[in-house]
């Protein structure tokens, strides 16, 4: 720490120099921020300066390892309505050249629906050849408030969002567990789903987390 520069900029820039000039250029690097709107509150101006400062790092550091030829991307995903309250220089240029919008459920593209039945296969099959299905699980004979689908039910309320639908029902239905013995574990695979949970979207198949 001696050696490095004691103005900020000049010790960020330092840093960014050393991280890219370590990395392997044979190999691919991908750095992502997600769940950035946990704590967003739109009145509160230091968690815009955070994303706006985030996403300008992001921006520095993609050009910089481009320019010396590292396969290094970092990848920050953000909510299009935070995205589009963010005011700061140059955001149309850093959204034309960087940003990407994620839809589902559009003519002709990918469904959430299918990203979340490659989940249920994940956890719930019992081969390795079993492919489970949406309607495996929910029972669709089985309506919910205003006679929505599951499914509509569902995306209504997480905004189509994929971590929201893969995991609906927040804490107090789905609890993640590395054990039946644990607290809550952020990086568990097993789920043990709620009894209600079961009754209330008709669930007809749900897991038990392996000892």
């Amino acid at each position: 720490m001696e050696f490095l520069p004691t103005i900020i900029q000049e010790v960020n820039l330092n840093l960014i120099e050393y991280v890219i000039g370590s990395l392997n250029p044979e190999n691919k690097y991908h750095i992502l921020f997600d769940q950035l709107d946990l704590g967003f509150d739109p009145s509160n101006p230091e968690y815009y300066n955070r994303v706006i400062g985030l996403l300008l790092a992001a921006k520095e550091i993609n050009r910089a390892a481009k320019e010396r030829g590292k396969q290094l991307s970092v990848i920050i995903f953000l909510r299009d309505d935070i995205y589009n309250s963010l005011k700061f220089e140059d955001k149309n240029k850093l959204t034309q050249s960087a940003a990407t919008i994620i839809e589902w459920d559009l003519p002709g593209g990918h469904t959430l629906i299918e990203l979340v039945e490659r989940r249920l296969t994940e956890v719930l099959r019992e081969s390795e050849d079993e492919v489970v299905k949406w309607e495996n699980v929910f029972d669709e004979g089985q309506l919910m408030t205003g006679k929505q689908t599951k499914y509509n039910y569902i995306t209504d309320r997480t905004f189509l969002r994929q971590a929201g639908g893969s995991g609906y029902g927040g804490s107090e239905y789905i609890f993640k567990y590395k054990n039946t013995r644990s607290q809550f574990e952020e990086s568990a695979r097993n789920y043990r789903v709620h009894p209600g949970l079961v009754d209330f979207l008709g669930l007809k198949r749900s897991t038990k987390p392996k000892e």
